[in-house]
């Protein structure tokens, strides 16, 4: 009796693995289905082939208006978190664009020098800024997903 009483707790001992693989794997699959990550100031950032592609997000660029002009680094600059990069002209103002992560200007969207406008159109898709090589990728942690960003623009902080 103590056998058959045994084998149920076996079977559901041999289940648990495949339950933290598919949990595992859901988790991944949530993160590469939402990959953009955000700063405070409204920057994103997304992993792209060993750099990071970073813009400006969509509440940002509608905020400001119709971008007229966009002053980008040269490929090779050292970028610091948290401190200016560039700036983008609007017809209402100039806003300072800030570093989401540390590391080196890899690219810029030379697009977004010829035709501005593109950062209104596709903020997060066309209208990128520029690639970076990270540092570390430890600041990520500091970054919000698309969820906690939603939750940001809600909220007084914003």
């Amino acid at each position: 009796m103590v056998f058959v009483g045994f084998l149920p707790r076996l079977a559901w001992i041999r289940q648990v693995p495949l339950l933290l693989r598919t949990k595992t794997l859901s988790t991944l699959q949530a993160r590469s289905l939402s990959s953009l990550r955000y700063a405070k100031t409204h920057e994103w950032i997304r992993p792209d082939s060993g750099t990071y592609t970073v813009g400006l997000s969509k509440f940002a660029t509608d905020t400001i208006g119709d971008v007229v002009f966009v002053d980008l680094p040269d490929p090779g600059t050292k970028l610091r978190k948290g401190e200016t990069f560039g700036n983008a002209e609007s017809s209402k103002a100039t806003s300072e664009l800030f570093a989401p992560i540390s590391g080196t200007v890899e690219e810029i969207n030379e697009a977004i020098r010829d035709k501005p406008s593109l950062l209104n159109k596709s903020p997060e898709k066309d209208g990128w800024l520029l690639k970076v090589k990270p540092d570390s990728s430890d600041e990520l942690d500091d970054l919000m997903t698309e969820e906690e960003y939603r939750e940001f623009l809600r909220s007084d902080d914003c």
